[in-house]
């Protein structure tokens, strides 16, 4: 019981919110568009530069981004692309002025549907190709 009591704060004071990601970049044609995702391949959805914003949960005691549809998929990065998947989170340290992480829009990267050939997927890490854009995700729009 007195664990129970000494670790109740801890749950208290940890907060889930809904957030929607949103793009910031020199570039006109992503500028102030919203993220959303789309199905790529079994247990993994890729982020694209979208039109309608989707709804992520961002738990601030544990630092991940996810979305959760009976699976909880985490926002990670795979090949250096950003996804929702069940695999290990990346450790967001979300900014008091909503800045997400710093990445590049990126499109042609040969996904297994084909998005990325009119949609720009989201680079997250070093050595970007040569024509991506790079951009800023904050967790509201400018």
């Amino acid at each position: 019981m007195k664990l129970l009591l000494l670790l109740f704060p801890l749950y208290v004071f940890a907060a889930i919110s809904t957030i929607q990601l949103y793009v910031r970049s020199e570039n006109p044609e992503i500028n102030g568009r919203p993220l959303t995702f789309k199905f790529e391949e079994f247990y993994r959805y890729f982020l694209f530069v979208g039109d309608e914003p989707a709804n992520f949960q961002y738990d601030d005691m544990n630092r991940v981004i996810f979305y959760d549809n009976k699976v909880r998929y985490f926002l990670t990065a795979n090949n250096n692309i950003l996804q929702l998947s069940p695999d290990t989170p990346i450790s967001i340290d979300r900014r008091d002025d909503g800045l997400i992480l710093e990445a590049y829009g990126v499109k042609n990267i040969d996904d297994p549907q084909g998005y990325s050939v009119d949609n720009y997927a989201i680079w997250y890490g070093q050595d970007p190709p040569v024509d991506a854009l790079p951009l800023s995700i904050y967790d509201h729009p400018e």
